[in-house]
């Protein structure tokens, strides 16, 4: 990690202190072209979800100040643990196969929370509740990530 997020992380006491840093970072739409290739959110090639890659390094994230659902997963995960707290990525994909989502979820009184990018939200019944609310009409695969990428759960087909 880079020394400057390292000190941002650092002051990080409160999950409210992880979502005010969140809101710093903007979440970027569509196609962006600054190295950008959009196979890497293909659900084909969520396995290269990985800590060691560019698009997955929270310093980065935190430097350029825009990301997509991956980069802000990584980002809260890695805020989230300088308050104590032990959070996963949590990645689904619809049916269509053609819209991926990832989440940074953790274990709040009793069920479970998220950030979905820069907004959090409570009151999951499982784990798995938080990515699969974003497929009303069903998801299609799911994985559950720890802070290292190391794949624990996947469902789905």
């Amino acid at each position: 990690m880079s020394d400057e997020l390292r000190g941002v992380a650092e002051e990080v006491q409160t999950i409210d202190d992880v979502e005010v840093l969140l809101q710093q970072v903007r979440y970027v739409e569509g196609v962006w072209h600054e190295g950008f290739n959009l196979n890497w959110f293909l659900p084909s090639n969520w396995w290269k979800l990985r800590i060691s890659t560019l698009w997955d390094d929270p310093s980065w994230t935190w430097k350029v100040k825009k990301g997509f659902c991956r980069h802000f997963a990584w980002l809260a995960c890695y805020l989230l643990t300088f308050a104590g707290v032990e959070s996963f990525i949590v990645v689904g994909t619809g049916q269509d196969l053609m819209y991926s989502h990832a989440v940074c979820s953790f274990p709040w009184q009793g069920k479970w929370a998220q950030f979905s990018n820069n907004a959090l939200s409570f009151e999951h019944p499982t784990l798995e509740a938080t990515i699969e609310i974003y497929y009303p009409e069903g998801l299609e695969c799911g994985w559950i990530y720890d802070l290292e990428g190391k794949l624990i759960k996947t469902w789905g087909k």
